[in-house]
């Protein structure tokens, strides 16, 4: 519990925080850095040669797959990673 003299903490709505996550996964600067490196995790795992990441971090064996996933996402970008 907040003391009378201390703000409490700022509270944001799940819309929101949801929101800056995505846009921290995706941003130009960094945007192959994680979600390339959740491609090359399954990559390695699965034992593939390419894996299709969407914006959100969900990893496809196939680029039809991810497109299809995607059309449901605010941010429909797929990135191709390959081993």
């Amino acid at each position: 519990m907040a003391k009378k003299d201390e703000t409490p903490a700022e509270v944001v709505p799940a819309a929101e925080s949801e929101k800056k996550t995505e846009k921290t996964a995706t941003e130009k600067s960094g945007r192959g850095s994680v979600l390339e490196k959740v491609g090359k995790a399954a990559i390695k795992e699965h034992g593939l040669k390419e894996a299709f990441v969407a914006s959100d971090g969900t990893v496809f064996r196939t680029e039809n797959d991810a497109k299809n996933y995607a059309a449901n996402l605010k941010n429909k970008s797929i990135l191709t990673v390959k081993e």
